[in-house]
């Protein structure tokens, strides 16, 4: 299991994330040690990221 703030996949050098990969990186890096255990999180902090990542796809949406 990941640690929070590993990513999901592996990234290139040459290609970093996009903030909004990293944005989606992080929120399943919380869904699953909200699932699998091991390390405590905050709720509150697990719904501000969630709303992060919907406003962002939002945002892109109406770009």
């Amino acid at each position: 299991m990941r640690g929070l703030g590993e990513t999901v996949e592996k990234e290139t050098a040459d290609q970093p994330p996009s903030p909004e990969r990293r944005l989606v990186n992080k929120l399943i890096n919380y869904y699953e040690i909200a699932i699998y255990g091991g390390v405590h999180i905050e709720c509150e902090e697990f719904k501000a990221l969630i709303k992060q990542v919907i406003d962002e796809g939002i945002r892109r949406r109406h770009r």
